[in-house]
């Protein structure tokens, strides 16, 4: 970095060391860059340099730095420039997905995408989290919009583009896309032909064949695929589990409960750390019991307020679609009628887009 540079240009050239993780270099530069900005008299670029000394601190283990930053310009929201408020709510969205808030993540990523619109200066990682978030609460035909917006930024060899088209072929299975699915992993394929050491997640890919096969039937392909996620997988981490529950479902949908079963048994043991997919694996253990009482109020209680309240839709159609069903064997039409009626309720929430 050169003292002729701009101000400006010196921060952001500051920001790709931090996200190209250059401790040492961003460490030195840091001190004279502060001196040049607060010499500017600039309140916004004051306020540009808080915004990316979050990522350095963080860099440099000081979380507490981080955190301070964060609530001081949330205090100072409504005086920050139309550019740093939008780097804000990014950034607050991102803080939010890293610790699977998605309901949280999802206001800010949009509120950052709202501001965007007139200025044009966000890129692959919002459009990447927006969508993620969206596929999470089930509204595929938004989120692969955004998938796709993400995948314009991206060329075709880019190690990247894994982790937009992994998530968007699981939308287009959502949604019957079996094709736009299937040409979206074997661009994945292709990209870890090319650049093996580079993919370490290949596994999400694996998954998402697993998952497109499921939607389409083929139960002995997504088996297969499953077990190619869990290999790939580090025994015991969120992809290991999320696979895990994936290969549950395809047994839950063989008719091979037993099966089934030993795949819950070991998720429930392993998920002790991770509440969202512990309580997922627990809902399926009951949804085998359901003439049992205390598994009928663990799904009432537990399993469709806590979706409801990550806005995980399609895993709260699943479990009324099951509850229904379940009265139906009982020969309880009222009951049947209205877990059918809520599950409607949310199928046509998805269909719509309805965000709230």
């Amino acid at each position: 970095m050169t003292i002729e540079m701009p101000v400006e240009e010196s921060l952001f050239e500051w920001r790709n060391m931090i996200n190209s993780w250059e401790v040492d270099d961003a460490k030195k530069i840091r001190p004279a860059l502060l001196k040049r900005v607060e010499a500017t008299g600039e309140p916004h670029l004051m306020d540009l340099y808080s915004l990316i000394s979050v990522g350095y601190y963080r860099l440099n283990k000081e979380p507490g730095k981080a955190d301070k930053v964060m609530k001081s310009l949330a205090d100072d929201i409504e005086n920050l420039t139309y550019s740093n408020k939008l780097r804000f709510y990014a950034l607050r969205g991102a803080d939010a997905m890293n610790i699977r808030d998605y309901r949280a993540a999802f206001e800010d990523l949009y509120e950052a995408y709202k501001l965007d619109k007139d200025i044009k200066i966000a890129g692959f990682g919002l459009y990447c989290s927006l969508a993620s978030c969206l596929t999470m609460f089930g509204f595929s035909n938004l989120a692969i919009e955004f998938f796709k917006k993400a995948r314009s930024l991206c060329d075709e060899t880019e190690v990247a583009l894994i982790y937009v088209n992994a998530p968007l072929a699981i939308c287009y299975s959502r949604v019957g896309m079996f094709d736009k699915a299937m040409e979206a992993l074997d661009e994945c394929a292709h990209i870890e032909k090319m650049k093996p050491r580079s993919t370490p997640n290949f596994g999400q890919i694996f998954y998402s064949y697993a998952y497109m096969h499921m939607k389409q039937r083929d139960y002995g392909e997504a088996l297969e695929y499953c077990e190619c996620a869990i290999g790939r997988a580090d025994e015991g981490s969120r992809e290991y589990l999320t696979s895990l529950l994936l290969k549950a479902k395809i047994h839950s949908l063989m008719g091979d409960i037993s099966s089934m079963e030993k795949c819950v048994e070991e998720g429930i043991v392993a998920s002790q750390r991770f509440e969202t997919i512990h309580i997922q694996f627990n809902a399926y253990k009951h949804l085998c019991t359901l003439s049992d009482p205390d598994s009928m109020e663990y799904m009432t209680k537990v399993a469709i307020p806590t979706s409801l309240r990550e806005r995980r839709y399609q895993m709260v159609i699943e479990y009324y679609d099951k509850l229904s069903i379940h009265f139906r064997s009982q020969g309880k039409y009222e009951e049947t009628l209205d877990y059918m009626k809520l599950a409607r309720e949310y199928v046509e929430k998805l269909i719509g887009g309805d965000l709230t």
